[in-house]
């Protein structure tokens, strides 16, 4: 399920921080992750290689994210998963690590299970993300502000490319609504027939 609706809400970041990988072929490429290890959300961008995440959804079905390179990987507060690299090249990440909730104190996931939330299409996320972990782990003055200040302009992008697929499956559904209209124009439609194009 998609959180996105988080557009005119106030947003508190409670925890905010970074980290870096590149592992070699030879190092250890499983990562097990269990429940209560990680009490905060993950914006995870594989820059090199290609990764699975393997959890149980809420109705406790196994399911499996692929991620390769340029996918942004969203883990929610206390996912629990097995990741794995799928190459045997260099792998190469960077991981934004962070808290949030509205002002009622209120958990505001971006999602409700292990999901790719974007894939940086046009390069606007590597330079993001590698803004970030540069101003993290420098830790020059008024690093707090700059990495909020990027942090938050990763969620609005994300927030558009999300809305923007969106929006692109509703035009499709509608296209092929007004092309079943076009070619059956002379017929009688029936208002359920054309609610079965508009349905989303």
């Amino acid at each position: 399920m998609n959180n996105m609706d988080f557009w005119d809400r106030d947003i508190n970041v409670l925890r905010l921080s970074a980290v870096r990988r590149g592992l070699l072929k030879d190092a250890l490429k499983t990562f097990v992750c269990k429940k209560g290890t990680r009490l905060y959300s993950r914006l995870f961008l594989v820059l090199n290689g290609e990764t699975e995440f393997v959890f149980f959804d809420n109705s406790g079905n196994s399911k499996t994210v692929k991620a390769k390179a340029k996918d942004i990987v969203y883990l929610p507060d206390d996912a629990a998963y097995t990741s794995s690299w799928q190459n045997k090249d260099e792998i190469d990440y960077i991981s934004i690590e962070f808290k949030l909730e509205d002002n009622e104190k209120n958990p505001i996931l971006l999602n409700d299970e292990i999901t790719v939330i974007a894939t940086d299409k046009y390069n606007m996320f590597v330079s993001l993300f590698e803004d970030f972990y540069s101003s993290y782990t420098l830790g020059a003055l008024g690093y707090k502000l700059k990495t909020r200040s990027i942090f938050f302009e990763i969620l609005t992008n994300i927030a558009f490319e999300n809305t923007r697929n969106d929006i692109k499956n509703i035009d499709r559904t509608m296209l092929k609504g007004i092309l079943y209209l076009e070619n059956n124009y002379i017929e009688e439609i029936s208002v359920k027939e054309l609610a079965k194009y508009y349905s989303v």
